[in-house]
């Protein structure tokens, strides 16, 4: 912790508040950003994948044990 974390929002002033935020973006280039965004659609895309192919087997079990009664 640095002195100036124990100064309240409201008393840093605004460039304080914008230099913060630019430290926060700094490093944050658009291919970063659109990396993420890319691996994060992805990692969307296959989890509802994974989750429409469990309910198709589950919906595939159900049809065979009630065709086998």
């Amino acid at each position: 912790m640095t002195a100036s974390d124990h100064i309240h929002p409201s008393e840093r002033g605004a460039s304080a508040t914008l230099g913060e935020i630019e430290d926060d973006l700094m490093g944050w280039g658009d291919d970063d950003l659109d990396t993420t965004l890319k691996q994060h659609r992805e990692e969307q895309h296959r989890q509802l994948q994974l989750e429409h192919e469990r309910r198709l087997h589950q919906k595939k079990m159900q049809n065979a044990a009630t065709h086998h009664l």
